[in-house]
């Protein structure tokens, strides 16, 4: 299967998430844009603590939420994926790489999870 681009839309509209869940005071330990053959596309990866103290379905409600402040009409949550810090591909990621730079590309097996190809964004 042909490698799909990340493109610069997908890089502002990352840029966009974090910029509006910081403002929300949203906890983020990992954020990094994925492509795996599972999702045969690209995914936005986010690490909160919030996952598993809170649960899914009220992480999720914070994130719509955090989102919709600044964009009332932001829906769009397909490419939107949260995780537990407890998840083995996060600490993973968190183990592997705690200094990484925005920017930084990277690919291979984190925890449970094969990356053909990522971006970082956050990982702390």
């Amino acid at each position: 299967m042909a490698k799909k681009a990340l493109l610069d839309a997908d890089v502002k509209l990352g840029d966009k998430i974090l910029e509006s869940l910081d403002a929300a005071k949203f906890p983020i330990s990992v954020a990094i844009w994925t492509l795996t053959e599972d999702t045969g596309g690209w995914q936005f990866v986010i690490g909160t603590p919030l996952y598993e103290k809170a649960g899914p379905l009220e992480a999720y409600g914070k994130l719509i939420t955090a989102l919709r402040r600044n964009d009332p009409e932001y829906s769009d949550l397909e490419g939107v994926r949260l995780m537990s810090n407890r998840e083995p591909f996060i600490r993973e990621l968190r183990r592997s790489y705690p200094k990484a730079k925005p920017g930084k590309r990277i690919s291979g097996h984190f925890g449970n999870l094969w990356l053909d190809d990522a971006v970082v964004y956050r990982i702390k």
